[in-house]
């Protein structure tokens, strides 16, 4: 094929199609040197992104990378043993910030209520 495929049917389909038990079939879209995009969705490497800002995420070998903003309406869920934060600068939660087992403070504990108060309670 030399140049575009253009599908005029209402709902166009490319179907690949492999007997039953094959364990190497997949469909591969390659574009050499460069990038696919899919709507407005870009793919370049292991990088996906938009067609403004190619590389908001990067996939590695057990690994994730978002570059930007998170932002989700429900929880993140985090290995019990495996959350950091790695900030520079001010890292701050809007509500109450609800810790279960120790907690170790490296620095001060400012308190910035008027009528700020540490409280102790027992069941």
């Amino acid at each position: 094929l030399q140049d575009d495929l253009l599908l005029s049917e209402d709902a166009a389909v490319i179907k690949h199609s492999v007997a039953a038990g094959s364990t190497t079939a997949g469909l591969s879209i390659l574009s050499e040197n460069y990038h696919v995009d899919v709507e407005s969705v870009r793919f370049t490497d292991a990088k996906i992104g938009t067609t403004t800002d190619a590389d908001l995420i990067t996939l590695a070998d057990d690994s994730l990378s978002i570059k930007g903003t998170l932002d989700t309406t429900g929880y993140i869920k985090v290995a019990s043993t495996k959350f950091t934060v790695d900030a520079t600068g001010n890292t701050y939660a809007d509500g109450t910030l609800g810790v279960k087992g120790v907690s170790t403070l490296q620095d001060d504990l400012l308190l910035s209520e008027d009528a700020a108060v540490i409280k102790h309670s027992v069941a």
